[in-house]
């Protein structure tokens, strides 16, 4: 009974007497609390500009986002997009009220994107508090859940990345429905649960409440796998059953990053589990058993527990690789769950209170707020990487080396800052060539060291530059080694036709080094096949035909080598007056052999 009163009192509006004072004032600064401490994820990179990893694609550099503002263009799914109307409405708003004004005080509007955020992720706060005190969580244990959701380390990468804002909109979204559906349903007009009622009329008002919801739910489901198809790829391990076995290994990974979250990364590599017989299936199966029996036997409400595991899972099943995406496991997956797990630690915590008595009520409560000022400070630190793409991934890089996403998001921001750093005239050429040389490294440990490389779509575009940086170094062997690499592709993902002939391309380049002038022609004219429209191939046919002219002139193959002399003039004579490749054709031209 005194439980079920301090639950009401945190709802003032709903008390039987409407609550003292005394109460409504301290669940005012219970929510003030909450509402203010969240901050702390910001504190070290709310100033940053956009990454230049994603935030282009989905915000400064999104037609939805910067262009006319049309129901279609934002309502009606795009190609090659993630589908998410409010949350493109939502920037269109950050933009109206920052872009004018906050990129001469603060170098971009990103620190009104990351603010707005943070506002959404601090209002989901308070509807984590209330919805666990609606279920019946006493008022401790739920403000101390509360806390747990504002300040926990996983939550950066929500509040701090700016692609990420649909992250925090379904969060809030998402706690506000589930706390009004409690509250509707404390009323009895749901008629759910009501013996009097027959047994259609018990469940028909569910129905009709919730079947629009559920349309509308298969419709974005839809939209965004048809937006995400060409990101899409197969399961882990390259199948349903496989990715279930790896699952286990996921789930158990999440559970010790939110119980301790002090190795958190961007990226995560997770080797599949193939068969029955691993290993790490039956020790991530049973330690997962053994967290969840425990967790019921010592919970005070066993029905709410069970609730939270539900919740936890149901919440995390959309990214549990059935249909699986690049990112097999990232932090942000949790966001939506957390609130689950913890429900489940509420009851666990109120177990032990009940079997420790007063005796302990002390020293749990120290524990507590020990717990509290530990993420805080994790969280804090976890922003920081959030300042730039260099940051994030050499980040990722040193806590996952294997991951094959990490080394690519850091072989990019190396490009980056090289490509800043050149637009300065007195740039230095060693600091331009060292970012060059780093480029190269994580090129090449994409392609040689990191074994889900295959599951990347840009596998071919990362051992095409690895090439090209070898090339660079003169190591010929090896950029010739990557150039085929680049041209076989990763299995069951098609090479896009440009990269594929540029492959071809400059295998023929290092062919005609070489003095192989057949083997360049035979390559040359694969890269343009490959890609007709693509004019360096037609350069380097042009290339690889004229010397293959000349050598064949030397055994007086007169009408072969005028056949080799006509296709190199008419791919030559295809390079536009205004293509960077026109002078070189020109110039090629002039020592073509005329026309017979």
């Amino acid at each position: 009974m005194a439980q079920e009163e301090d639950r009401l009192s945190a709802f003032p509006d709903v008390s039987p007497a409407g609550g003292t004072p005394a109460l409504q004032v301290s669940g005012r600064w219970r929510g003030a609390c909450l509402f203010l401490v969240s901050i702390v994820l910001l504190l070290q990179c709310w100033k940053a500009p956009f990454l230049t990893f994603d935030d282009a694609l989905h915000v400064t550099g999104n037609r939805q986002v910067t262009g006319e503002l049309t129901l279609a263009r934002i309502f009606l799914p795009q190609s090659a997009s993630t589908y998410f109307p409010v949350t493109v409405l939502s920037y269109r708003l950050d933009r109206a009220l920052f872009s004018g004004w906050m990129p001469q005080v603060l170098g971009s509007w990103a620190p009104g994107v990351r603010l707005h955020t943070w506002l959404y992720h601090a209002a989901a706060t308070l509807l984590v508090w209330q919805v666990l005190l609606a279920l019946g969580v006493g008022s401790g244990r739920a403000l101390f859940a509360a806390f747990v959701f504002a300040l926990h380390p996983t939550a950066c990468e929500t509040v701090c990345w700016v692609s990420e804002r649909k992250n925090a909109l379904a969060g809030f979204f998402g706690l506000a429905s589930i706390w009004c559906s409690l509250r509707f349903a404390g009323s009895g007009r749901l008629g759910l649960g009501d013996a009097a009622q027959p047994g259609a009329g018990r469940w028909r008002p569910a129905v009709l409440l919730f079947a629009p919801l559920a349309l509308m739910s298969a419709f974005v489901v839809w939209a965004n796998i048809v937006g995400h198809e060409k990101t899409l790829v197969p399961p882990p391990g390259g199948s349903v059953f496989t990715a279930l076995l790896t699952d286990v290994e996921i789930l158990s990974r999440y559970l010790l990053n939110l119980a301790a979250p002090v190795r958190l990364s961007f990226v995560y590599y997770v080797e599949p589990i193939v068969s029955l017989a691993d290993a790490r299936l039956w020790a991530y199966g049973c330690a997962l058993a053994l967290v969840v029996a425990a967790s019921l036997v010592l919970a005070e409400n066993k029905p709410r527990a069970v609730l939270g595991w539900g919740w936890f899972l149901l919440a995390l099943s959309p990214h549990l690789n059935v249909i699986a995406i690049l990112q097999i496991m990232q932090d942000r997956y949790l966001y939506l769950a957390l609130p689950g797990f913890l429900l489940v630690v509420a009851e666990v915590v109120a177990g032990l209170q009940a079997r420790l008595r007063s005796r302990g009520a002390p020293a749990l409560q120290v524990a507590a707020i020990a717990y509290i000022l530990f993420l805080g400070g994790l969280a804090s630190y976890r922003g920081a990487v959030f300042v730039n793409a260099y940051r994030l991934f050499s980040d990722a890089v040193e806590k996952q080396p294997p991951a094959a996403h990490a080394r690519f998001g850091l072989s990019l921001a190396y490009a980056q800052i090289r490509m800043l750093l050149s637009r300065n005239p007195g740039a230095d050429p060693r600091t331009l060539e060292e970012f060059r040389r780093r480029q190269g490294e994580q090129l090449r440990a994409f392609v040689d060291k990191c074994p889900d490389r295959f599951r990347q779509p840009n596998f071919s575009d990362m051992a095409l530059d690895a090439g090209n940086c070898c090339r660079d170094d003169n190591d010929l062997g090896e950029a010739e080694r990557y150039y085929h690499i680049s041209a076989a592709g990763a299995p069951g993902i098609q090479t896009h036709p440009h990269t594929l002939s540029e492959a071809l391309s400059n295998l023929a380049d290092l062919k005609l080094r070489a003095d192989q002038a057949e083997e360049a022609y035979a390559l040359a004219c694969d890269a343009v096949k490959a890609a007709p429209h693509v004019l360096d191939s037609r350069v380097m046919r042009a290339r690889a035909a004229m010397a293959l002219a000349r050598k064949k002139l030397q055994d007086m193959r007169v009408d072969e080598c005028a056949r080799l002399w006509e296709q190199a003039r008419a791919d030559l004579e295809m390079v536009p007056a205004d293509h960077q490749l026109y002078r070189q054709a020109q110039e090629l031209l002039k020592q073509a052999s005329p026309k017979r």
